[in-house]
């Protein structure tokens, strides 16, 4: 039995075997229009296993069918073999692809030798040493040089011989204008594969021809792309402009595959076009071709990225364009030496270093056998026999020669003056932000590596890599957070992106450069982004705790306000220890900002920091963090229950002498615990004590959180109150105060001040009406003033009427609503008129008129 299975196995393969490349019915279904695709997938899917059959279909003998349908079917099978053996470049065929060429009836059938003609460049192309290559060449080349073999036949031993890279000296005399369009192409494409640098002229001159035709539309046409590329591939000079326009000029915009083409050329000449495509895009009047010039030069590598930043050294960005603004006296637009020698203060580092530098017995004084006679007496303001920093830093002047060897240093193109020119420097920025592909943003960090650090256009390129922050450039922002050569505010800028990027894996990074031997500004950059939620806080926590007693000031404020994300009560320590001894204002009023949060997260509710911030609510020297102290104490003692707490701040912050403190009192009326603990009487002599914008301002926002019944208070001054509505009145002239508006509402909600308010609000609407130029502002402010206090009179609804047609919407708004709130039926005649006006304002009103109608035509 055994046996028996193993000799059926055998014959099935055998059978199966037997049959496997049998293609012939498929090599017939090529007669057939219909089944022709499927059998062409299907023999071109088999390839070498269907050469027999297709070498077979090649033989048909079309002649012996009669029948002139089916004699044209017969006649496919034979030129769809013939191609299909082509592709499959087996020397075997070519005995019968040659036999068939040259065979004069099967000629009749110009696709026939077409098809075979092809082939055979294509077989003898891939082995030139088989048997019968030479003579297939010989044929082809006989063909194409034969003007009687008809231009079809022409054309298919041109394209052979392309194959073949060989026949540029046939084709050269196929260059000329009166050659046959498709015959001309055909020539043209074998020049450029048997690169005939003979043809080059003529290959120019087709190109030049097309591109200097008036319709641009023509530029793109096929045989003056083709002879461009030929003459490219023969490195010709003249190729690279036109290259170049191909890449770069909106009339090939469309045209994908050339510009790919064109660019795959240009890499081979990018030491010629480059200057070619920074000439490009310095003309003011190619705006258009900027973006495709940027691409281009970003393909070439970095040495492209740096030919276009070189670009920005061509500015005059001497010095920076506020300092312009400020030194440049006589206005024309530089900086001289005697304006710089006028105007330059001395920096910070600058004034350290001097001070550093004469201070030779370390005692932060500067005395008689440290400083000049004439710079003591000068300098010592306070008359105590020395100069100390602070001294030091308001009386000392660079000299006259080191003024003068600054200036030098700042003047790059030494014409004797410094200026702020940006035209190139913006040009390239914005040109640069539009790289986003991977190969571009790798020539760009190519180019950042490739320059000296001091050359100023790296900060230009990692400017761009920072704005965008790529995925890809991680390892070069971690390369520039840790190179002490790069200059610290741009490495805190690279741990910033490379921080955001990389996220929670970027902790140990992190911890390295929050290190004291780094400089302040990358501490506090690696601080921050330990405090960002990215980072758990299981990890940054402790790392945080030892970075509040860093010696920078700025980086203790990170570290705190990225502390507060904690939920740990015992860390109250670290912030209340701050707040205690910090001899930073900054770093204490920042740990009480940091306090504020914590308190939340840690659900202390006031638990061991209420007394410390209390205390520094009473005892700070600096009004800033008492202000900040008054805040957090007074939501602390209302979770506390404490008013008595509550009223005595409020009462110490209304009268302190710092205008910070008071207005932090003023913007925290609106919570319930602090209104009602505050003296209304004290309050108003207070504020209308106020003269600075800010605090004027801050002041009536407090008085509106009052509640009207306040007002009604009979005890209350009124010569008080009437100051009070002026000082609102004042307010509402400089800006628009919806606590204005509340606030007078209020007193006139309980008869108090009405005609002092109506009248003097009328009469600053009539002056904000005044002229062609309406105050749009104060008139919108003014109307939503009478329209919440209830004025009425006939003058106030004319102005109300004049201000609606006014093309302002917050005018116009504030009118219609001042004729709904105090309007009756007799006011929907005007408001139809206002909606007809037909302006963009009455527009984009339309639903707001519609709905002051409906309410006074229901009153």
């Amino acid at each position: 039995m055994k046996r028996t299975l193993t000799l059926a196995f055998a014959a099935l393969c055998f059978t199966t075997s037997m049959y496997a490349g049998d293609f012939k019915n498929s090599v017939s279904e090529l007669g057939d229009p219909v089944k022709r695709p499927g059998a062409v997938a299907k023999l071109g899917e088999a390839g070498a296993d269907a050469f027999d059959d297709l070498l077979e279909g090649l033989k048909t003998d079309v002649d012996a069918e009669k029948d002139a349908v089916k004699q044209g079917n017969l006649r496919q099978v034979r030129i769809t073999c013939a191609r299909l053996l082509g592709e499959l470049r087996d020397s075997r065929a070519t005995a019968d692809l040659l036999k068939l060429l040259r065979d004069e009836k099967a000629r009749a059938s110009i696709d026939t030798s077409e098809s075979c003609a092809i082939a055979l460049g294509k077989i003898a192309a891939s082995k030139p040493d088989a048997a019968g290559s030479a003579d297939a060449v010989a044929e082809i080349r006989k063909l194409a040089a034969d003007e009687k073999s008809g231009h079809k036949l022409r054309c298919a031993a041109l394209t052979a011989l392309a194959e073949l890279k060989q026949g540029g000296e046939i084709a050269l005399p196929l260059l000329k204008e009166d050659v046959d369009a498709a015959v001309r192409f055909a020539a043209v494409i074998v020049v450029g594969a048997s690169k005939h640098a003979a043809a080059a002229d003529a290959l120019f001159a087709i190109w030049d021809q097309q591109f200097k035709d008036a319709d641009t539309k023509k530029h793109s046409d096929a045989l003056g792309i083709a002879a461009l590329f030929a003459l490219a591939s023969f490195r010709d000079e003249r190729s690279v402009q036109a290259l170049i326009n191909v890449a770069t000029l909106p009339e090939f915009e469309l045209n994908a595959s050339y510009r790919d083409l064109a660019k795959g050329y240009l890499k081979e000449q990018s030491a010629k076009a480059i200057p070619i495509l920074v000439e490009i895009f310095k003309d003011d009047t190619k705006g258009g071709s900027y973006a495709p010039t940027v691409r281009l030069l970003a393909d070439f590598g970095p040495d492209g990225v740096r030919a276009l930043v070189a670009l920005a050294k061509l500015d005059a960005n001497e010095i920076e364009a506020n300092q312009l603004t400020l030194w440049d006296e006589n206005r024309d637009g530089g900086v001289s030496l005697d304006e710089y020698k006028k105007k330059y203060a001395p920096t910070k580092a600058e004034l350290d270093s001097e001070f550093a530098a004469r201070d030779k017995n370390k005692n932060s004084k500067l005395e008689a056998d440290e400083v000049d006679a004439a710079e003591l007496t000068a300098w010592d303001v306070n008359k105590d026999g020395a100069v100390d920093a602070a001294e030091f830093s308001a009386g000392f002047k660079l000299g006259e020669a080191k003024l003068a060897e600054a200036f030098a240093k700042l003047d790059a193109n030494k014409d004797s003056k410094l200026e702020h020119v940006v035209k190139y420097t913006s040009r390239v920025e914005g040109q640069l932000g539009l790289l986003m592909e991977d190969n571009a943003l790798q020539a760009v960090m190519d180019a950042w590596r490739a320059m000296p650090a001091e050359d100023s256009g790296r900060k230009l390129l990692m400017r761009k890599l920072l704005l965008q922050r790529p995925r890809i450039a991680l390892d070069l922002f971690r390369e520039v957070a840790g190179d002490e050569k790069v200059e610290a505010a741009q490495r805190a800028q690279a741990i910033d992106a490379y921080a955001e990027v990389k996220g929670k894996d970027s902790f140990e990074d992190l911890k390295a450069w929050s290190d004291e031997k780094n400089p302040p500004e990358v501490r506090r950059a690696a601080t921050r982004n330990l405090g960002r939620e990215f980072v758990p806080l299981s990890k940054s926590e402790e790392l945080l705790k030892l970075k509040t007693t860093d010696p920078d000031a700025e980086t203790r404020m990170t570290a705190l306000r990225g502390l507060q994300r904690s939920d740990k009560k015992e860390n109250a320590e670290v912030f209340v220890k701050r707040l205690a001894e910090d001899s930073e204002a900054s770093v204490r009023r920042a740990a009480l900002e940091a306090l504020e949060q914590f308190n939340n997260n840690a659900k202390l509710e006031g638990a061991g920091i209420y007394e410390p911030v209390k205390k520094a609510f009473n005892e700070d020297k600096d009004a800033t963090v008492r202000a900040q102290a008054l805040r957090l104490a007074v939501i602390l003692a209302e979770q506390a229950g404490d008013n008595n707490a509550t009223k005595y701040m409020v009462a110490k912050a209304i009268s302190d002498s710092e205008m910070v403190v008071r207005t932090q009192v003023y913007t925290l009326m609106y919570r319930p615990n602090v209104k009602s603990q505050v003296d209304v009487k004290k309050l108003l002599e207070v504020v209308l004590r106020e003269t600075e914008f800010q605090g004027r301002g801050d002041a009536v926002q407090a008085l509106s959180y009052l509640d009207a019944d306040k007002w009604a208070d009979n005890t209350l001054d009124s010569k008080q109150l009437a100051a009070v509505v002026d000082l609102a009145l004042s307010v509402l002239a400089d800006r628009r105060s919806p606590f204005t508006v509340t606030l007078l509402g209020n007193f006139s909600s309980k008869g108090i001040q009405f005609t002092r308010i109506s009248e003097k609000t009328v009469a600053m609407l009539k002056e904000a009406l005044k002229g062609s130029a309406a105050d749009f502002g104060r008139v919108a402010s003014c109307l939503e003033v009478l329209t919440k206090v209830k004025v009425k009179d006939k003058d106030s609804f004319d102005l109300a009427r004049q201000a609606a047609k006014l093309a302002s919407y917050d005018a116009r708004l504030a009118a219609v609503r001042f004729i709904q709130e105090n309007g009756d039926k007799g006011d929907v005649a005007f408001l139809r008129e206002l909606q007809n006006m037909g302006d963009a304002t009455s527009s984009s009103m339309r639903h707001i008129i519609d709905e002051a109608i409906k309410t006074l035509e229901a009153r």
